[in-house]
């Protein structure tokens, strides 16, 4: 018990510092959606954390018996979801990378011995964020790239793809899959998302010449991460989240900033509407042998203000287009984590073992506003101690119950284009992926938090002025953000969609 209050105050420490274009027309029905059974092209592993004998380990598995995978794997601190690290990992079928990130000479240090690794073995630092934030805890993004199939050793690329010479059997040797990358295309956006492929030839370091079929992304991917405290015998894992239908045309590289509206068939708010909770539920249990904590993660948030680029600047202006009235919340302090276009609010309601719950959610202090009882949570990773988070108990003194989490991101986080013409989305409620840590008297435990869906709107209007109203929906374009993935490609539609394709 002791070690695992010890791990307690590490959380909670980090609590203070988390604180201080396809061939095929597009339309509202061909998005990423959150895949129910957790294999997609684009994964979010929700939070890591690193200190002392504290590490997290992550592993990226490719569950296809045929594809061959190249994908970018990128690390962000948790204050701004500013990157720090991001390369290429060579996945063969049915293969699996691992790596550790942990605490090494005073950094936050990436190490693998795994044959994916771009090189092996990997050892490196995170790098300055573009703001400067500390790297001790963030999260961890992985973008599939291209995949490849029907590796032919001698074999000509012709009309019928790539024939001819002998087949490459599995598994898959990693130069083949690197040098296949290399040579592959810039774009692949001509090819159709669901089986378009094209024949490519490329000269390997054996010398021979090669053909392959390289496709954009496919959503083969899963992934799991372990907190780990091998001083105290813990191990929490966590599956990652996957992202399915993101369909990557663009050859990623590793010499700029990624974002989700880069790359795929889906703009940012898109993507927030897939992530998108009206609430999130939370059972707890405070008292003196018990605690929980909310593990929030906003994987879209994104608050590069002093990297100096256009597209990571931080700040709301003519140039961002469909981001309107981002000062409805907060305003900028002269913080990068107090831009009002990354605030989210939240409530709260808990509730005993017997259905009650408090008055008012709230401690009654005079005269103390509303947004100094619950401060916005600006962060890319929070970490929420229910039972004290800035002086509030959200559990309302009681020792075990559940509550009830509502949130709300900016108005300009909310509502945006999307990438078919003329069409923008709206939600309620925030892109986060929630989580939650019981820490008791002999376990602990680490778990994906439920929630409710989110109500998505696919509109025509041009604005929305007060987010607080929905706009108009389209025909099939008003649905909770769970329906919203049922109509994605390759699923059973909608009734009313049935005839939009």
């Amino acid at each position: 018990m002791i070690k695992k209050l010890g791990l307690m105050a590490a959380l909670l420490a980090f609590t203070f510092v988390a604180m201080a274009p396809s061939a095929n027309a597009y339309n509202e029905a061909d998005h990423v959606y959150v895949a129910a059974n957790g294999v997609g092209d684009a994964l979010v592993f929700p939070a890591y954390i690193v200190g002392g004998t504290f590490k997290t380990t992550i592993r990226v598995v490719n569950t296809s018996n045929t594809y061959s995978v190249v994908a970018k794997v990128v690390f962000r601190e948790g204050f701004s979801c500013c990157e720090t690290r991001d390369f290429f990992i060579y996945l063969s079928p049915n293969d699996v990378w691992e790596a550790d990130i942990v605490e090494k000479n005073g950094k936050v240090t990436i190490v693998s011995n795994d044959d994916s690794s771009p090189v092996v073995p990997l050892e490196i630092a995170m790098a300055t964020s573009c703001n400067g934030y500390p790297d001790a805890i963030g999260l961890v993004e992985v973008y599939e790239s291209y995949a490849f199939a029907n590796f032919r050793k001698g074999g000509q690329c012709g009309d019928n793809g790539c024939s001819g010479g002998d087949a490459v059997r599995a598994p898959i040797p990693k130069d083949l899959v690197k040098a296949a990358y290399e040579a592959a295309p810039n774009s692949l956006a001509a090819l159709d998302c669901a089986d378009g492929s094209m024949c490519v030839g490329f000269k390997a370091d054996d010398n021979n010449d090669y053909c392959v079929q390289v496709y954009r992304s496919k959503s083969v991917l899963t992934g799991v991460e372990e907190m780990v405290d091998p001083s105290a015998g813990l191990v929490l894992p966590q599956p990652a989240t996957a992202l399915a239908n993101n369909c990557n045309a663009v050859k990623l590289t590793v010499n700029e900033e990624t974002r989700w509206d880069n790359y795929g068939n889906n703009t940012d708010f898109e993507i927030r509407a897939a992530l998108a909770k009206e609430t999130v539920n939370i059972p707890f249990r405070s008292d003196s042998n018990n605690s929980t904590l909310a593990v929030l993660s906003f994987p879209a948030k994104l608050s590069c203000c002093l990297s100096g680029t256009d597209d990571c600047d931080g700040v709301v202006n003519g140039n961002d287009t469909g981001r309107k009235n981002c000062n409805s919340f907060i305003g900028n302090d002269g913080d990068c984590l107090h831009m009002s276009e990354h605030a989210t609010t939240w409530a709260y309601k808990p509730y005993d073992m017997e259905e009650n719950t408090p008055k008012q959610d709230d401690p009654v202090f005079s005269p103390v506003p509303p947004s100094a009882e619950r401060p916005p949570l600006k962060n890319c990773v929070t970490i929420l101690d229910l039972g004290s988070f800035n002086g509030i108990d959200v559990t309302g003194n009681y020792s075990s119950g559940w509550v009830r989490i509502t949130m709300t991101d900016a108005c300009c986080q909310r509502f945006g284009a999307t990438r078919e013409a003329g069409k923008n989305v709206w939600y309620n409620g925030s892109a986060v992926i929630p989580t939650y840590v019981e820490v008791g008297n002999g376990d602990i435990s680490w778990v994906p938090a439920s929630y409710e869906c989110a109500n998505v709107i696919v509109t025509n209007d041009a604005s929305s002025d007060n987010c607080n109203t929905a706009p108009t929906p389209v025909d099939c374009g008003n649905f909770d953000n769970c329906s919203y993935q049922v109509i994605s490609p390759n699923m059973t539609p909608l009734s009313c969609c049935a005839g939009d394709e």
